[in-house]
């Protein structure tokens, strides 16, 4: 069977253009979400914004103190303010989007303040050399009334 003279062009244009693709500058190399993580952070403040029926009415950012260290063999520790020190397990989910924080109790380890959150799973913002967001979300619904809650843990190096 013959192909259709715009099949030879299309594959003809294809490969030329795939020929020009091998020929670029490389990038400068980006270092893994999971290289990014690994070291100590220190919690600089926290922002909390609730919902109530799609208004805002509670938008916050207060300051904590205390450290989280993301070691390279999986294991994180969060001491807060006063010293008191948690141990968990840490991992990547959604191909780095996110991290999984596993801890015996999250809440002491200063990262449910008011014990809202649903979950472990905090999505990456921005993360660079020196900076760090974990962000969380949450939503209730009873009575016809929808409650939806967001805390962003702010990180340094």
């Amino acid at each position: 069977m013959r192909l259709p003279r715009y099949v030879h062009a299309s594959l003809a244009a294809l490969l030329f253009l795939a020929s020009f693709s091998g020929c670029r500058q490389d990038q400068p190399h980006q270092p893994a979400p999971k290289e990014q993580l690994i070291g100590l952070w220190k919690l600089d403040n926290y922002r909390e914004v609730t919902t109530l029926n799609g208004r805002v009415n509670n938008d916050q950012t207060q300051p904590v103190g205390g450290t989280v260290e993301f070691r390279r063999n999986g294991e994180v520790i969060s001491v807060d303010e006063a010293g008191n020190a948690e141990e968990g397990t840490w991992r990547l989910v959604d191909g780095g989007r996110r991290v999984k924080i596993i801890f015996s109790d999250i809440a002491s380890a200063g990262f449910a303040p008011f014990g809202f959150l649903s979950g472990s799973t905090f999505e990456l913002k921005a993360p660079d050399a020196g900076s760090l967001a974990l962000s969380n979300r949450s939503s209730l619904s009873a009575r016809g009334e929808s409650v939806k809650y967001e805390v962003t843990f702010n990180l340094e190096k």
